[in-house]
């Protein structure tokens, strides 16, 4: 802050002096002229005396000149101790010395000085904060108790990105209409702090918010009387992915408990009715022990398709990429299904390309996937067809691997839901118990594909067949140089 000086620059102070200079000698040598040249005695007399007037009459009005530009100077001193909380009164300038003004302009500059540090600081951190709210995702909204916005961060200008209006000034119930967030709202503006969950319809969906509403008394006036003014503050969390999770956790747990349920209870009632009454009957002993058999081997696939697929879920599971030969894999993988395939007159047919007889990925992954995908298209293919597995190279490094069956296909409406884990398809397409599988299989398959960073898709025809078909990108072995 700058104090106005009342003193005149050196150039005006010399002008001033010379003037005064002039006004006061000009009567007296009109005087000596007047004498010289014989003129009346009166008029003589006359010009000399008035040179003194003149005098008096410049001293007065500088002397007042003074005494007005003090009192301004005054006036400002004490507006300025008031400004900076200095309690202590200005003496009257015509009671104080020079030296004592000269202290005072410099302790009340010295002040300023320190006030607009003070206030500089006190913006950078305004800045500092409002970067950090900007920076998170979060939508952070200050109301009035009206409920018109004062101020918004990032996240609420691109939540409401779709409205043409500034948020600043509009309406709470201009920007939600959900009944939850105006009862929060108006708790937090009674100076209740209040949390809930809130679901919003969105142009990409139904997303869940955890809202928190809370009070915010701020102290006004510059008196600082200890009057407080109210804002409210409302916080929105996008909270969808978390909520799914759990959903989906539980989800799975529900449906692994009811998939191991049906095996156990066929194995216990096995061995009761055993025990009970089949003492003599041994056809209908050897029949109740292959059931166990059968639903013991069930239980074990189960088990082992559930820790695969924890596996793959772990965030810590990471592909090793190496070369892999393809052939041995195949040969291995229609070797492990051959048994199914005599039973049901299938035949396998293996079509890779010489380029991809080495691919560059994970080799236990790669086998996972089209040991599962195998699998799928021998128990729904129709008996007596054939099973074609097809590769080739695509643009760039990409390879595509296809397993294709002539069987009973997928409906179109329930193709997007086959990767979910449990989910089977109607018993039109699963057929007999006999090949019910574990439900794990595709989804194994999409989580093997994904930390291969690539990717899967179906194309099925009711009534005519699936085929599956996987992208591994960067697997093409880069050619030797000549």
């Amino acid at each position: 802050m700058r104090v106005a000086s009342t003193r005149m620059d050196p150039q005006t102070k010399s002008w001033s002096g010379a003037i005064a200079l002039a006004a006061v000698w000009t009567p007296t040598l009109l005087a000596l002229v007047a004498w010289w040249s014989a003129a009346p005695a009166a008029l003589v007399l006359a010009l000399l005396a008035f040179s003194p007037l003149v005098a008096t009459v410049l001293l007065v009005r500088r002397t007042r000149g003074m005494r007005a530009s003090e009192q301004r100077l005054n006036r400002v001193l004490t507006r300025l101790r008031t400004t900076l909380g200095d309690e202590a009164t200005t003496d009257a300038l015509g009671e104080d010395s020079e030296e004592r003004l000269g202290q005072n302009v410099a302790e009340l500059v010295r002040r300023s000085n320190q006030a607009s540090a003070r206030i500089g600081g006190l913006s950078a951190a305004v800045d500092e904060l409002r970067a950090v709210i900007d920076a998170g995702d979060d939508i952070d909204l200050v109301f009035d108790t009206g409920g018109t916005v004062m101020l918004a961060n990032r996240g609420a200008d691109e939540f409401f990105a779709t409205t043409p209006k500034p948020l600043t000034g509009r309406s709470i119930e201009d920007l939600f209409i959900q009944t939850e967030i105006l009862d929060l709202f108006a708790a937090a503006a009674q100076g209740r702090t209040r949390r809930s969950e809130v679901r919003i319809t969105r142009p990409e969906g139904r997303r869940i918010f955890h809202a928190l509403a809370a009070p915010i008394d701020l102290v006004r006036g510059e008196s600082f009387d200890g009057q407080k003014e109210r804002r409210v503050y409302l916080s929105l969390e996008d909270v969808s992915d978390y909520q799914s999770a759990i959903q989906a956790r539980t989800d799975f747990v529900a449906s692994l408990s009811h998939e191991l349920r049906t095996p156990l209870a066929s194995i216990k009632g096995a061995l009761e009715t055993m025990h009970d009454a089949v003492h003599d009957d041994p056809a209908m002993t050897l029949r109740l022990v292959q059931m166990i058999a059968t639903n013991t081997d069930r239980l074990e696939a189960l088990t082992a398709d559930v820790l695969r697929l924890s596996r793959l879920e772990a965030e810590e599971t990471k592909a090793e990429i190496t070369e892999v030969e393809t052939a041995p894999i195949l040969e291995s993988l229609v070797t492990l299904l051959e048994p199914m395939c005599a039973e049901r007159g299938l035949t396998i047919s293996i079509d890779v390309p010489a380029e991809l007889s080495i691919i560059r990925t994970d080799a236990h992954l790669f086998e996972l996937i089209l040991k599962n995908l195998l699998e799928n298209a021998a128990k729904f293919a129709f008996e007596a067809t054939t099973i074609r597995v097809r590769a080739e190279r695509l643009d760039g490094a990409t390879s595509r691997w296809s397993v294709a069956d002539e069987g009973m296909g997928i409906p179109i409406n329930q193709q997007q839901r086959i990767f979910e884990r449990f989910y089977q398809v109607d018993t039109a397409r699963t057929g007999a118990p006999k090949r019910r599988g574990t439900g794990l299989g595709l989804a194994i398959v999409k989580n093997a594909v994904t930390a291969l960073e690539g990717a899967i898709r179906v194309e099925s025809v009711w009534k005519q067949g699936t085929r599956m078909i996987v992208e591994l990108p960067g697997s093409v072995k880069a050619a030797a140089p000549a």
